[in-house]
């Protein structure tokens, strides 16, 4: 969606209706069902065969373990047969270099240019030739709304639809309930010492279930809070059970927050910012960690969660951080470069100026027990020399975050739970609206209005 606001490209959304049926099974791999019933009707059976007989498939049916990598498989063929290549990095990405092609099991997005609309025309009359394919209007895709300001390169992404149904699934979107402003509570949530009932363990996971779907596709904001959340699935509280409660009101209160890729934006195009917070889970005393990566002014990818071992500084913690993020930053720039986008260097911010020296300085070199670190840093060092990851001699890859607004953004995300003020800020800018509070408001046939309040 970045890129489509980016280079103003159209958009088109299909779905191909029964689309495991399409797909053959293996020959080496039989499989046999009993009849359904209705086969006598219709006259391909006598009565009384259709209890004794049973039928060999040889098409694909939901719910045969296989049938989605069938599918996946048939159209991936249909797509390579028109010319249009699975990308190296997303295994769902295809293109040929001027088209691209989405595929989510039987939902497919083409975006291109204007001027691609006769080769777009073709590639769907190859597609219709196959499949039973239904053009859908790009309102609507995985639950998520799209908004499109085209005239302003301006593309929106909202859950405020799905928001609403778990607030009233979970009984929480009463008016009269206490609207929190940030999605967990500061004081940190520890283990339960004695023993959940069924009945809480159920209700607790079915609320943080459907935390989680939302904090990976549009709600950045509450990826932290999630992460926090699941770590008592087995055995919840009562007060883990109300911090998930808090949340999902929390999102209720701010569910036409969108998600703003802005195609005129002026500033870098790709952000990403590493943190880590040393220490701050108080039973394990490791520590959180996270990054966030924005395109075109909107989140693409983010994560949070706890560092795989204890470490015993700040830096050590950070150089941890910085190494799964420029992990994940290199397989965002493969994507990037698999459909022609390339971006140039790589630059990462992180606000431990100690962590940078160790890898930007070539005598620098940290002290610790901690073998792993230590190979971790001299990684890191390895791939600051590479010209992959700088790309233009004399370019520093990684910048120490002066900027208030982009620290705070990573650690509203990933680290640390803000005071209210804060969050608010660093929400605004991480959904792309650079203001103390954004919303934005959708009337029925209208395009988005930010507005500021």
């Amino acid at each position: 969606m970045a890129t489509a606001a980016r280079f103003d490209l159209d958009v088109r959304q299909f779905d191909v209706s029964n689309a495991f049926l399409y797909s053959d099974l293996k020959k080496d791999h039989p499989v046999y069902v009993q009849l359904p019933q209705g086969f006598v009707e219709l006259g391909f059976l006598e009565p009384g065969e259709s209890s004794t007989m049973i039928a060999k498939l040889d098409k694909a049916l939901y719910g045969l373990r296989e049938s989605p990598l069938l599918w996946y498989n048939e159209i991936s063929q249909t797509l390579q047969e028109a010319g249009i290549n699975r990308t190296d990095e997303e295994p769902c990405v295809f293109t040929n270099g001027k088209i691209l092609a989405l595929v989510y099991v039987d939902d497919i997005l083409i975006l291109s240019p204007r001027q691609e609309k006769k080769a777009v025309n073709d590639l769907v009359q190859h597609l219709q030739s196959k499949y039973d394919l239904r053009e859908e209007k790009f309102k609507w895709y995985l639950g998520i709304r799209v908004v499109r300001d085209r005239p302003n390169r301006k593309i929106y992404l909202c859950q405020d639809a799905y928001i609403e149904k778990i607030a009233r699934k979970f009984k929480l979107s009463d008016s009269k309930l206490r609207i929190p402003s940030i999605p967990i509570t500061t004081i940190p949530l520890v283990k339960y010492t004695g023993q959940a009932t069924k009945e809480k363990i159920k209700a607790y996971q079915e609320r943080v279930g459907s935390l989680m779907y939302i904090a990976v596709m549009t709600r950045p904001d509450i990826a932290r809070a999630t992460t926090q959340l699941s770590r008592f699935l087995t055995n919840p509280s009562l007060e883990h059970l109300e911090a998930a409660n808090q949340c999902i009101r929390y999102l209720y209160s701010t569910r036409f927050l969108a998600i703003e890729y802005d195609g005129a934006h002026e500033g870098e195009v790709l952000v990403i910012a590493s943190d880590a917070s040393f220490g701050d889970d108080i039973e394990t005393r490791r520590s959180s960690q996270g990054y966030v990566m924005t395109l075109f002014n909107g989140p693409v990818m983010w994560k949070a969660g706890l560092q795989d071992t204890v470490t015993t500084s700040t830096t050590e913690a950070e150089i941890l951080s910085l190494e799964r993020t420029t992990k994940e930053s290199y397989a965002l720039d493969r994507l990037l470069r698999d459909i022609s986008l390339d971006l140039g260097p790589l630059k990462i911010y992180c606000d431990n100026l100690q962590s940078i020296r160790l890898v930007v300085e070539e005598n620098q070199r940290i002290t610790t027990k901690l073998r792993h670190v230590d190979i971790q840093n001299m990684w890191l060092k390895q791939e600051f020399k590479k010209v992959f990851f700088a790309r233009l001699i004399g370019v520093v890859s990684l910048i120490f975050v002066a900027s208030i607004v982009i620290r705070n953004v990573v650690r509203c995300v990933a680290t640390i739970a803000l005071v209210v003020a804060a969050f608010v800020l660093s929400r605004a800018i991480t959904f792309g609206a650079f203001a103390s509070f954004a919303r934005a408001l959708f009337a029925p046939g209208a395009v988005a209005t930010l507005v500021i309040a």
